[in-house]
């Protein structure tokens, strides 16, 4: 089932979570068998202008679409919140950027012990991906938590609540869905792979 009507409402300002860029669009999970989707327009609709809700009963997941920013900024504050019957997971969904448009450079992680992996790298030609798919195909092997994608660089990120769903993952490497053809393989964990440097060897008696 999908819904797909406007709604209004004001605008408000307010910063959101679970994004690093500007979005107008929200991500949704929760156990979605008794919603109310009414009361979703309802709700969002008191952040700002709604322009399309979009839920996905058989994944468990959804997407909620505002006219600008500062709205949908607004709305993630209802993350954790019961909205039409279901407790809503709530995150910002950054916006593709134009082509040619290159993303600044993320600070560099620090170094770590390695960990469960609960993350992914994709790689392909994503010219004509379709970012929903990849909510939607990833969200089959588990819960998604971000998905991330560096588009002037052709690689993005996915990142799963439990590390269960990245051998789920992984094995749709070299598939074809959400309008490309996608690479898909772990992630290392943070400090994976770097040893220690042998000491040097004593040099020989003359």
């Amino acid at each position: 089932q999908l819904a797909e009507t406007g709604g209004g409402g004001g605008k408000a300002k307010g910063k959101g979570k679970g994004a690093s860029g500007p979005f107008k669009s929200l991500f949704l999970s929760g156990t979605f068998d008794d919603l109310n989707e009414d009361e979703l327009w309802t709700k969002f609709g008191e952040c700002g202008t709604v322009s399309n809700i979009k839920i996905l009963y058989d994944k468990n997941i959804g997407f909620v679409d505002f006219e600008d920013e500062e709205s949908a900024a607004k709305a993630v504050k209802f993350d954790g919140e019961k909205i039409g019957g279901v407790t809503m997971g709530i995150r910002g969904k950054v916006e593709r950027p134009p082509k040619g448009e290159k993303g600044g450079k993320g600070d560099k992680g620090g170094k770590g012990e390695g960990g469960p992996v609960k993350s992914v790298i994709i790689s392909g030609t994503f010219d004509d991906l379709k970012e929903d798919d990849l909510w939607t195909k990833f969200g089959e092997c588990g819960a998604v938590s971000n998905i991330k994608i560096l588009w002037d660089k052709s690689i993005g990120f996915v990142d799963f609540e439990s590390e269960d769903a990245v051998p789920k993952a992984v094995e749709l490497d070299g598939q074809e869905f959400a309008g490309a053809t996608i690479g898909v393989r772990e992630k290392a964990p943070k400090g994976a792979g770097k040893g220690d440097k042998g000491g040097k060897g004593d040099k020989g008696g003359k």
